[in-house]
């Protein structure tokens, strides 16, 4: 929590938080209802949304951008399919077991929609998102995301970390 305070407080924006429960459609159905609230606030210039997901989040945030009109995508640590998570915890999940997934998580599927600006950081030492499958991800964009690799930045390291912070900045004042 310590890092995303240090982060709101850097970069001078508001910032919508959401806590949502633990099945795809939850996440999915939370991220949508957060946009709507969000985009009935006369305080709110729904041309300037710019939605963030980290780790498990960026499954809702990815998903969202395909299906609202944002400003721009950032990604901190993020996969493309809960199978490359889950394979990296149990190795197990190939063939047909992969049947017995009931959160797939697939952001592969829904990158191809998006057409805003999107920014990724990931590390090739996070011990929970293999960073081949944020690589993958990354390869499914219709463009060419931003793309930031961190070395030698654990998984929860990733969010207060500088480099990602300046790269979230930058990011931010180029799409404004």
């Amino acid at each position: 929590m310590r890092g995303r305070l240090k982060l709101i407080k850097k970069l001078r924006v508001q910032i919508f938080l959401l806590k949502y429960g633990i099945t795809l459609r939850n996440m999915q159905n939370t991220a949508l209802t957060a946009y709507e609230y969000a985009i009935n606030h006369s305080y709110v210039d729904s041309e300037q949304i710019v939605v963030m997901g980290f780790s498990l989040g960026t499954a809702s945030a990815v998903y969202l951008a395909a299906n609202r009109p944002v400003a721009g995508l950032i990604l901190l640590t993020p996969y493309a399919n809960g199978y490359d998570l889950y394979n990296n915890v149990l190795p197990v999940f190939h063939g047909p077991l992969r049947l017995i997934v009931r959160n797939r998580l697939l952001s592969e599927r829904y990158a191809p929609l998006i057409t805003s600006p999107v920014l990724i950081v990931a590390s090739e030492n996070d011990e929970i998102v293999p960073f081949s499958s944020s690589e993958k991800l990354r390869d499914c964009f219709p463009g060419e995301p931003e793309f930031i690799i961190l070395k030698n930045v654990g998984h929860n390291e990733i969010m207060p970390n500088k480099k990602t912070l300046d790269g979230i900045r930058t990011f931010l004042i180029s799409i404004s």
